[in-house]
């Protein structure tokens, strides 16, 4: 799996908009980040993660 620090490197347009767009369009679908600082920030850094994934699978990446 693309690591974050890979996609990052890798692809200029991994941006800090482009995660603030999707977690925008999530919580617009009703989703919700945890309130509490280490479920937010465990479920932020795993949300990176998969994103960075997505990215590279939706351009004809393998998985």
């Amino acid at each position: 799996m693309a690591t974050v620090e890979n996609t990052h490197s890798e692809d200029a347009r991994f941006t800090f908009g482009l995660v603030s767009d999707v977690v925008s369009a999530l919580e617009t679908h009703g989703y919700r980040l945890p309130p509490e600082d280490g479920p937010r920030h465990r479920a932020l850094g795993e949300t990176l993660a998969r994103l960075a994934e997505v990215t590279r699978v939706f351009e004809g990446g393998v998985s």
